[in-house]
């Protein structure tokens, strides 16, 4: 509930003024540095971006019509911020705390 409110803050901060975003910052600081923050905002834009691409465009029809350098540049990107961003571990399954 906190996060919520304090994602709906920052918004309403950015939307009308920095002067209700300003306040947050110390909390963000307290769960994420602002390197790992300014990440998950990149993520998040990112992954909107491509969804909203998904529902207005064919991303197949897309991927088909680019040069092929390009196709396998965007799949070694994918790759890569798999094997950079993912968590391989020992965990256990997240499904066996509940």
């Amino acid at each position: 509930m906190m996060l919520e409110r304090m994602a709906y803050d920052i918004s309403h901060g950015l939307m009308h003024g920095m002067t209700g975003a300003k306040a947050y910052w110390k909390a963000i600081d307290l769960i994420l540095t602002k390197p790992e923050f300014l990440l998950a905002v990149t993520a998040i834009v990112l992954m909107e971006t491509v969804e909203w691409a998904h529902e207005h465009y064919s991303m197949q029809k897309i991927m088909e019509q680019c040069p092929g350098w390009l196709r396998w540049l965007s799949y070694y990107a994918l790759c890569t911020a798999i094997l950079v961003f993912g968590v391989f571990g020992h965990n256990q399954f997240i499904y066996f705390q509940f």
